[in-house]
């Protein structure tokens, strides 16, 4: 037989929860110490979840010899706080009914009495002043006067009294009082150095962590106690959610138990194992069976409220478990700890399998407990040494007073969190010497039921803070609330098919179960609002709110009615955006309606799609060609699309520059860095905009290296040739291996000079167009932008070269004496063209012995641009070359790799034209020239000047660094373009 059901609590408290629930929790422990455990009836520790509790309380009043009767302040005149009326006039009040039960009792059974506890101020009222069934409780004389700061001294005479009617006090070996409490053992003191804070905040405390836990002495040395008793082996300690079982276990009973037991480490449910295998394994790790052991299972209730269909009997399996290894193992002990609410089903198994236990419910902590919660660091030398804490005693008075005003909330994470916040606010004022003081704790005391709500919303983990700002949180609250604004309920089944688009929604449901907003009833099967007065505060929040969700759901609403009475829908593109965006705060949207809202979406995405694109690549085209009044009017077109805002932003970015060039485009530049600055508006770029008008735009540059330096530098390298300087030096010639004109090898000097890294492009060469008003060559469908430029003869690539001097500040070199006689200026400081000894320097990266212009003696299709398919590549020299597929057409430049200079494109690509007329015979004439510049004349019926490099139409041979070709210097054609050159310093 179950001892604990034998026995009936002799002592029944009745009480009014409002006015003194923490007293009369106080008032219990206390009286156990002389009673022992089971002696008093106290509803909220003694009605099990599950229970009838008017049957349970019927059942108290029954066995009960004593009824203590608590009278505080006010107890008299405490009203409904929504009706008005008195509590003490409604016959179905519960505390009345107690009382006048009592009464009749004691005339017909003189073994019973009334004791009433006259608390603090309160005193015994008038008969005339109580409903006719309670006006025999002003008869009762010398009620005892319990003031609750001297609680333990005053209640020795009720204590008395209660001995006097024949209920025996426990000897004093069966308890263990606060004063010999089990205490902490020494070694604990070494982890304090390792301690980072002195408060956990909300997290559940670790065992090394044992010397910061304070409070529940009275707790630790009752369930030590249970724990030692031989005649019991099973433990059930319950208690509400975020009442601090884990803590308790971890940091106030396992360390000072564990030189007395083996104790296998708390096991915390798991999902996947399954309780009864964890059990199982935990048996099979016992080390010495002769050694008295414990097993400690945490969250137990588990089984049931995160139930997994892989272990259908992991209930069952567990209990039969649970029953065999009691049966068996004579020196085990097992401790099931789980929240209060699931105690009927952990119980019911129990009992079942004949199994005795004993069982401690954990409360809310009391206000001395939660005084040593605050004050235990100060008050502990090596704690105080180690973070040199000080709290002013006024603060500790307030937050007891505050903390435990509400009996039924959950005092000790809300305590835990405040003194990890004033922890954190007071290191960052001082840490060296951290004070808790009033004003600080001001910022975190909660201080009304709205301000709670949110400061427990705040708690929810950071993966279900998503779900708040989407207003997902807020829905599952309201779904709770009735249409009378009081706490409602669902059934989970029909909130996970309400919320079945929620991946995690059951997570998320324990997370928010964690704030303690909504718990959960009928044994899990049903979720309920905490409490009636979170219902209107809820609502409100509820019609107010602005989240993507809500605002989701009211055009959802309107559609599925309209959907429901058989009407066709569609949805504008407004309407789309905000239901996508609030999906996931929202219920889940019927099917039908859901395929709707995609349908639409994709037919405005396609066409979105199709417009961005169609405006994109015309702004991009634009910009390749120039064309920046294009790019932006088609840019504003593609922004309007509202996608790739990242592609249009870059975009936009490279357009003021050019039209920045161009004094005729200023109005231009203003709008295009207005768009700019709409599209992404930016402080630097605002304030240069309202100034422009004085500039003309003349400081744009130096504005816009200060704005954005990385930028300026790509237009920079864009618009104008970057050029590399190059050491001259002594260099061989020509080659063996080539064509007669290329021998023989023969000694030449260059000076020191500077060479573009690249061809000119079109870019380059399409800003002296645009600057000189002269036509921008075809591009023969290659497309431009940073393309070769391609069909421009010597004498233009002579032209840009002066223009690019001029604009510069630089002296031109050549002079036209007329359209087909150019004339050098050699000692001028500007551009010009590079002579066939400075390129073939440059392209040999100052002499070296590599084949090809890229540094290489083998040519490949993905180092370099030539016509890999040409026949002639296995008909010459076909080891120059490795097979591939040809580009057919000039690539950008820099799409490369370069040679050692860092230039690009010096072999394949574009022929580039240099200075020299070209004759067959020269080298044979310039073995040992310093800087030569070419035949004096043409030779006969050969007029033309070389070409170097190969280009995208030509084999790999054409392509070496000493190839030398002569074309005439008025043809344009798609293969030929040229680099420019120019002395040192530049």
């Amino acid at each position: 037989m179950n001892p604990n059901a034998a026995r009936q609590p002799a002592i029944f408290i009745n009480y009014r929860r409002v006015l003194s629930k923490s007293e009369a929790i106080n008032i219990r422990n206390e009286l156990e110490k002389h009673f022992g455990e089971n002696s008093l009836f106290l509803d909220t520790q003694d009605i099990i979840p599950g229970d009838y509790w008017r049957k349970k309380i019927q059942q108290g009043l029954e066995h009960a010899k004593i009824l203590l009767p608590l009278l505080p302040v006010n107890w008299l005149q405490q009203q409904h706080p929504e009706s008005g009326m008195r509590r003490l006039d409604d016959p179905e009040d519960w505390v009345r009914k107690e009382i006048a039960w009592f009464l009749m009792a004691c005339q017909t059974d003189k073994s019973r009495c009334i004791i009433p506890l006259l608390l603090d101020e309160g005193k015994m009222p008038k008969a005339n002043y109580l409903p006719n069934n309670l006006k025999g409780l002003p008869d009762i004389q010398n009620p005892p006067q319990i003031r609750t700061t001297n609680l333990k001294y005053d209640l020795l005479a009720v204590v008395d009294k209660i001995v006097a009617m024949g209920i025996p006090k426990i000897s004093s070996s069966q308890v263990v009082t606060s004063k010999e409490a089990y205490p902490l053992p020494a070694h604990y003191q070494d982890f304090i150095p390792q301690l980072q804070h002195p408060y956990v905040g909300l997290r559940h405390f670790e065992r090394q962590e044992a010397c910061l836990y304070f409070g529940r002495k009275d707790d630790i040395t009752k369930v030590i106690n249970l724990i030692g008793q031989p005649d019991y082996r099973l433990f059930l300690l319950y208690g509400p959610s975020g009442v601090g079982k884990s803590s308790f276990l971890n940091a106030g009973v396992l360390p000072r138990i564990e030189s007395k037991y083996h104790i296998h480490s708390i096991v915390r449910r798991s999902f996947e194992m399954g309780l009864h295998e964890q059990l199982e394994q935990a048996i099979a790790s016992l080390q010495n069976p002769n050694k008295p052991s414990l097993i400690i299972l945490d969250q137990v209730e588990e089984m049931f409220t995160n139930f997994n269909p892989k272990h259908p009997q992991e209930a069952p399996q567990f209990f039969t478990w649970l029953a065999q290894a009691i049966g068996k193992i004579p020196n085990l002990k097992i401790l099931l700890s789980f929240r209060f609410e699931h105690y009927t089903k952990i119980e019911a198994p129990i009992q079942e399998k004949g199994l005795t236990f004993q069982r401690h419910a954990l409360s809310v902590l009391s206000q001395k407990d939660v005084e040593e919660a605050i004050t235990g660091v100060t008050k502990n030398e090596a704690l105080q040494k180690r973070f040199r804490l000080e709290i002013n005693p006024a603060l500790v008075a307030l937050m007891c007073e505050k903390v435990c005003a509400d009996q039924d909330s959950h005092i000790a994470p809300l305590l835990q969190l405040q003194l990890r916040n004033l922890w954190d606010a007071a290191v960052a004022l001082d840490k060296d010497e951290p004070i808790f003081d009033k004003s600080a704790y001001k910022r975190f005391q909660k201080t009304g039921l709205p301000q709670m709500v949110a400061f427990q919303l705040d708690q929810l983990s950071e993966a279900s803070q998503p779900y708040r700002k989407s207003g997902l949180i807020l829905d599952i609250l309201h779904h709770l609330v009735t249409p009378r604004q009081t706490a409602g309920n669902a059934k989970l089944l029909d909130l996970q098919a309400r919320y079945a688009h929620i991946k995690d929604f059951i997570a998320l449901l324990e997370q928010l179960k964690s704030t303690y907003l909504v718990l959960s009833i009928e044994g899990g099967q049903s979720i309920r609002l905490a409490h009636d007065s979170l219902a209107p505060i809820v609502a409100e929040k509820f019609n107010q709110s602005m989240a993507v969700g809500q605002r989701a759901g009211l055009i959802a609403q309107s559609k599925i009615r309209d959907y429901q009475q058989g009407l066709a829908i569609n949805f504008s593109e407004t309407d789309i955006e905000a239901i996508l965006e609030g999906l996931l705060g929202m219920p889940k949207l019927p099917e039908a309606i859901l395929a709707q809202v995609k349908s639409d979406e994709a037919r405005y995405q396609a066409q979105r799609v199709q417009n961005f694109n169609l405006a994109f690549s015309t702004a991009t085209k634009a910009v390749e060609d120039l064309d920046h009044e294009t790019a932006l009017n088609s840019l504003q077109i593609a922004a309007r699309e509202a996608l790739h805002s990242e592609k249009v932003h870059q975009l936009a970015k490279e357009v003021p520059y050019l039209l920045h060039l161009l004094p005729e485009k200023e109005a231009v530049l203003e709008s295009a860095l207005q768009f700019l600055h709409e599209f992404a508006p930016d402080k630097q770029l605002l304030h240069y905009l309202e100034n422009i008008a004085y500039s003309k735009g003349k400081d744009f540059a130096t504005w816009l290296q200060r704005w954005d330096e990385k930028l300026h530098t790509q237009m920079l390298t864009r618009y104008f040739p970057n050029m590399i300087p190059v050491e001259g030096g002594t260099f061989q010639m020509g080659s063996e291996e080539g064509y007669d004109d290329e021998k023989p090898i023969h000694k030449v000097t260059v000076s020191s000079y500077g060479i573009a890294d690249t061809p000119v492009t079109v870019w380059q060469y399409g800003l002296y167009c645009l600057m000189t008003g002269t036509k921008i060559p075809n591009d023969s469908g290659f497309g431009r932008g940073q393309r070769p430029i391609i069909n421009v003869n010597w004498f233009d690539a002579c032209r840009y070269c002066n223009w690019l001097s001029t604009y510069q500040g630089l002296q031109p070199v050549y002079g036209f004496e007329s359209s087909d006689k150019v004339m050098a200026k050699w000692d001028a400081n500007g551009y010009r063209l590079p002579t066939e000894a400075e390129w073939e320097f440059a392209a040999r990266a100052r002499g070296g012995k590599a084949r090809f212009g890229n540094g290489q003696d083998i040519a490949r299709i993905s180092e370099m641009n030539f016509d890999v398919e040409h026949d002639y590549n296995e008909k010459y020299n076909k080891h120059y070359y490795e097979k591939g597929e040809s580009y057919g057409s000039t690539t950008p430049v820099k799409q490369f790799p370069p040679n050692k200079l860092g230039l690009y494109d010096m072999s394949g690509n574009v022929y580039e034209w240099c200075w020299d007329k070209f004759s067959s015979s020269y080298y044979q004439e310039s073995d040992s020239a310093t800087d030569p510049r070419g035949a004096l004349d043409f030779e006969q019926n050969n007029y033309g000047h070389v070409v170097r490099g190969g280009s995208w139409y030509n084999y790999a041979v054409i392509a070496r660094s000493s190839f030398r070709v002569r074309v005439n210097p008025f043809y344009t054609g798609n293969t030929v373009g040229f680099r420019v050159v120019r002395c040192l310093p530049f």
